[in-house]
């Protein structure tokens, strides 16, 4: 168990390389004017749990690289003006849920690249003034369940590709004055339930 709390102005970086059969759970608290890079390798039979607050002026890049067999659970709080950059790439036999709640005037970028057999649930809120990019690109027999609801001002951009036997269910609530691209590729055998609510 691995407890991190950061105040006032600080800059960190932080590697972790987790390998083999672990449990971990981590907790990160930073508060104040912040820069943080964050890089997690785990390799193997892993269950993890991350929980990251993040509060004030910050800028943050994680990079997250699961491989084998894990169950992840991963919840980020982003309070106040944040710059995030997130990258996950999962590969192998996995079960992840995602949780991201991001409040105030925030620029994100999140990739994600989930390949093999996987079981998918993320669910994100944004609120306030925000720009987003999401990418979003899962090959393999793939379960996937996502829900965005985004409020206020917002310029989002999301590009979706799915290749091979996947079952995809996804629900979008976008409420304020928004302007939304959405492009989705999907290729092979699909099962696709998309339920869209544009609120202007």
């Amino acid at each position: 168990m691995e407890i991190l709390i950061i105040e006032g102005n600080s800059t960190c970086m932080e590697t972790t390389i987790i390998e083999d059969n672990n449990t971990c759970m981590e907790t990160t608290i930073i508060e104040g004017n912040s820069t943080c890079m964050e890089t997690t390798i785990i390799e193997g039979n892993n269950t993890c749990m991350e929980t990251t607050i993040i509060e004030g002026n910050s800028t943050c890049m994680e990079t997250t690289i699961i491989e084998g067999n894990n169950t992840c659970m991963e919840t980020t709080i982003i309070e106040g003006n944040s710059t995030c950059m997130e990258t996950t790439i999962i590969e192998g036999n996995n079960t992840c849920m995602e949780t991201t709640i991001i409040e105030g005037n925030s620029t994100c970028m999140e990739t994600t690249i989930i390949e093999g057999n996987n079981t998918c649930m993320e669910t994100t809120i944004i609120e306030g003034n925000n720009t987003c990019m999401k990418t979003t690109i899962i090959e393999g027999n793939n379960t996937c369940m996502e829900i965005t609801i985004i409020e206020g001002n917002n310029t989002c951009m999301e590009t979706t590709i799915i290749e091979g036997n996947s079952t995809c269910m996804e629900t979008t609530i976008i409420e304020g004055n928004s302007t939304c691209m959405e492009t989705t590729i999907i290729e092979g055998n699909m099962n696709l339930n998309g339920n869209n609510n544009y609120r202007r």
